[in-house]
């Protein structure tokens, strides 16, 4: 009996260790899978400034099968605005408004996501050629922050709806 039980045993054995390698056998490639992860491309936008309209964003998802669909989203749109994809993926962000906004890539085969910070600066606005020095006299400071108000508004400035007007600081000299 005792031979038949250290038999059984060493049977036993051998069962477990063929279905411990046969799992490694048969996995495809003799890799391991790799996680899913949704990724952005290194080269894809993290800085904008006010009205620019050229910068691209793509990501891309590490998951195992078919083509993987990404869809982007804005956290604000008022302020970044994400076009379609083109034919590689990548899609056009257009800056509206200044501040650091949120993009978020989701994989919808595997319902994994990522995100990116855009950072959006002011414009800067080089002063249209014709303006003419205010050279008038107010008595009041009032009247100093009158007259700069109407001389802004009389300016022919293209694009002033994307202009923010600063505020006037006098001195005396």
């Amino acid at each position: 009996m005792k031979f038949t039980k250290n038999r059984l045993l060493s049977l036993l054995l051998v069962l477990a260790m063929m279905l411990a390698l046969a799992t490694t056998a048969f996995a495809e490639d003799g890799e391991t899978p790799t996680p899913t992860t949704v990724t952005f491309d290194a080269s894809s936008a993290k800085a904008m400034t006010v009205g620019e309209a050229n910068k691209k964003v793509k990501a891309t998802c590490a998951g195992e099968g078919e083509t993987h669909n990404i869809s982007y989203a804005s956290a604000d749109t008022t302020a970044l605005e994400i076009g379609s994809a083109d034919g590689e993926g990548w899609v056009t962000l257009t800056a509206k408004k200044a501040g650091t906004i949120k993009v978020t890539a989701t994989c919808s085969n595997c319902n994994k996501s990522a995100e990116q910070n855009v950072v959006i600066s002011k414009a800067t606005v080089a002063a249209p050629s014709g303006l003419t020095l205010l050279t008038k006299s107010a008595s009041t400071q009032a009247e100093v922050k009158s007259l700069l108000d109407q001389k802004y508004t009389d300016a022919t400035i293209t694009n002033k709806d994307k202009l923010s007007r600063g505020v006037w600081t006098l001195t005396n000299s």
